[in-house]
């Protein structure tokens, strides 16, 4: 279907700088020397900012940062999840490779054969193990999340399939975490009662 004459109009006239050609960003004087000059070396990032700031100013664009639209998503609150953000990576893999050391003790412990035996010791050994497989399950998510890409929107397909494997491993294996500790709960209440 054609479009009509008022709508081809409308379209003909769109320029680099808004919907006729009386206006356009390229006009400005001081763009345009810059973009002519742009093998000398004499200049300078600055310089760029400046000019881009005040085309900013002049046409009046406004710059919407990440979640400034959005009322829950600002505030102290907000900053504080930012600067959590840049160590979070740090920190989990921190807790991660301790934590996988210290259940794989747990594990080497509770597995001795005076220990195996009681079903207290079964239930931590196999708490430890649900544990140990969620934190370095949880290492290559962190490194590639917080410290290779932090501030990458568009991902490959490969992280896709790594996420969906990400998000059911760990959520079974979660909460067979869960069910253990409420098991190993219930058989203590119940031994002292």
């Amino acid at each position: 279907m054609l479009a009509d004459d008022d709508t081809r109009q409308k379209y003909t006239n769109i320029s680099y700088g808004g919907i006729n050609n009386s206006f356009s960003y390229f006009d400005d004087s001081r763009l345009s020397a810059l973009l002519h000059h742009k093998g000398n070396k004499s200049t300078n990032i600055e310089e760029w900012l400046r000019t881009l700031e005040d085309l900013r100013n002049k046409y009046n664009i406004s710059v919407t940062k990440e979640c400034d639209r959005f009322e829950y998503c600002s505030g102290e609150i907000r900053n504080l999840i930012i600067a959590y953000n840049s160590i979070h990576g740090y920190i989990s893999l921190l807790i991660c490779l301790f934590g996988s050391l210290a259940n794989v003790l747990n594990v080497v412990v509770l597995t001795r054969k005076d220990l195996a035996a009681a079903p207290i010791n079964r239930l931590l050994k196999w708490l430890a193990v649900a544990d140990v497989f969620v934190m370095m399950e949880y290492v290559p998510f962190a490194v590639y999340r917080y410290l290779l890409f932090p501030g990458q929107v568009d991902r490959p397909y490969s992280w896709a399939v790594y996420m969906l494997f990400h998000m059911h491993f760990t959520q079974i294996l979660h909460t067979a975490s869960i069910l253990l500790t409420l098991s190993l709960a219930i058989w203590r209440y119940i031994a002292i009662k």
